[in-house]
């Protein structure tokens, strides 16, 4: 936990707890360890296609001192999803929304706001000629 913060002050028992419990429910240790396995041997290029075809909008939030995924990848992210935002917080590691948490649940909801915002209205306004006036 020590190495996914910078603000060591946030990494508490409790927290430790949490994160040792959450590792021990079922399915996610599996599951990580597919997400690992998925990684080992992979093809960079076939990678950064697949993100360029992620349509739909997509926030990145990344801290700048994440030690575990650097973040010249979120800058690669941005770069390669077509409708991507990216917010970096500063001195902030590998989980922002546990470091920052009303910095980044503000940029969330900010980003959620527009892209759940009905779209602009495309109806056409037509103008009607003035009466003429005799």
């Amino acid at each position: 936990m020590r190495k996914v913060f910078v603000d060591q002050s946030k990494v508490t028992d409790d927290m430790v707890s949490r994160y040792f419990d959450l590792s021990l429910h079922e399915g996610n240790r599996d599951a990580t360890r597919i997400r690992f396995a998925s990684y080992a041997g992979r093809d960079e290029a076939a990678f950064a296609e697949r993100l360029g075809a992620i349509e739909m909008p997509t926030l990145i939030i990344w801290g700048d001192k994440d030690l575990l995924i650097p973040v010249a990848a979120a800058n690669t992210f941005k770069e390669r999803i077509p409708h991507a935002e990216l917010v970096i917080y500063e001195n902030v590691g590998h989980v922002p929304m546990e470091e920052v948490p009303v910095e980044s649940a503000a940029a969330v909801a900010a980003f959620l706001a527009v892209a759940l915002a009905p779209p602009a209205s495309s109806a056409v306004v037509v103008e009607e000629e003035p009466e003429e006036v005799e």
